[in-house]
């Protein structure tokens, strides 16, 4: 039989965000999700996670905070010489400023931080995901150039993934749902 993850991300950004993926996790729509670490709200999905084995938390990788008003810094202790802020000292608003100006070791640092920081709050985490890093990008490993005001497209997956219908009809497929931390396993 087919083994499928239902991903969510960027789980840890707001309380909205936390709340769905504990939610839906628990209703059998979602089997695992990606925190981001160096967002606001993270100390709320880390304090859920640490106490909730059901939930299967992987880290979702961040250099960049788009948004115009809400942002949020590194985790690790960089300042503008290692090329992952802007001039507020928040990550860049677009990948393209990252790739533009992040040092890879300052890069390697901040991952390590971010890592860390999770782990030391009680996820156990099952996974890692790369979202601005893509190897078929062109020269190979580079940033992937994604701009969300270009070719940013966003659904109301609480509304799609939290109804009976939805886990019917997924219950009813060839797949057996499964979690990142459930493919690990022997």
């Amino acid at each position: 039989m087919v083994q499928l993850v239902i991903h969510a991300d960027d789980v840890g950004m707001c309380h909205g965000a936390n709340r769905a993926f504990a939610e839906l996790s628990h209703f059998g729509t979602i089997t695992s999700g990606s925190v981001m670490v160096p967002c606001p709200w993270f100390t709320e999905i880390a304090e859920t996670a640490a106490t909730d084995d059901a939930l299967d938390c992987g880290i979702h990788l961040t250099l960049n905070a788009e948004m115009d008003h809400y942002r949020w810094g590194p985790v690790s202790s960089a300042g503008p010489s290692s090329g992952l802020v802007d001039e507020h000292g928040y990550l860049w608003r677009d990948v393209a400023s990252v790739r533009r100006n992040a040092h890879p070791d300052a890069v390697e640092q901040e991952w390590r931080a971010q890592i860390d920081r999770a782990l030391a709050a009680g996820i156990n985490v099952t996974h890692l995901v790369f979202c601005a890093f893509h190897p078929n990008a062109p020269g190979g490993a580079e940033i992937e150039v994604i701009e969300p005001e270009n070719f940013h497209v966003r659904t109301d997956e609480y509304e799609l993934f939290g109804t009976a219908d939805w886990r019917e009809w997924l219950t009813s497929q060839p797949y057996e749902l499964v979690s990142m931390g459930d493919l690990a396993q022997p």
